[in-house]
């Protein structure tokens, strides 16, 4: 499971937080309870970022926005790609990540079933096995995320995956 290496440039995006009474969180895979969120777990948030911010492209960006030091909360945001000057409705937050270097990862492809077990073992794999074989580390000055797109669609596919993008540099 070799990674693609992705430099981006800064982008915006825009969605609902939600704040976490969560210990030790360093990494998005470190939220699995997220999904559980009310508005989430119904569709009802992605629906409405759709309907109001019409992103281009299909894609739902989830991002831990706390910084490491964050001992006992976390924010997490549910996003998509969000141009600066479409009209945010109240309770919406933008947020603008920094150009990176990304090492992207694409889950396994599974079934429905299973989905939820391949981004924790992918997550794994990531931070156990290939950074400490890899020439690189974790670039702390930008944030990784989850990207779901139509990929993750269990009614449009038999077997799903999405991509974990994480910030990279050489190590140092």
């Amino acid at each position: 499971m070799q990674p693609m290496i992705v430099t981006r440039p800064a982008f915006m995006v825009a969605g609902k937080t939600f704040k976490i009474t969560m210990r030790n969180v360093s990494f998005t895979r470190d939220a699995p309870a997220i999904w559980d969120q009310e508005g989430l777990a119904d569709g009802s948030i992605e629906r409405l970022l759709y309907k109001t911010l019409a992103p281009k492209k299909h894609g739902e960006y989830c991002i831990n926005l706390s910084p490491s030091t964050a001992e006992d909360k976390f924010t997490y945001l549910f996003a998509v790609e969000f141009d600066k000057g479409t009209s945010l409705p109240d309770g919406l937050t933008p947020f603008e990540l920094p150009p990176a270097t990304y090492a992207v990862f694409k889950t396994p492809l599974v079934e429905v079933e299973k989905f939820a077990s391949a981004i924790k073992g992918t997550w794994k794999y990531i931070l156990e096995d290939w950074f400490p074989q890899s020439s690189y580390e974790v670039d702390e000055e930008a944030f990784d995320f989850e990207y779901y797109d139509e990929h993750c669609h269990h009614w449009d596919y038999e077997k799903v995956y999405m991509e974990i993008h994480i910030p990279i540099k050489e190590r140092g």
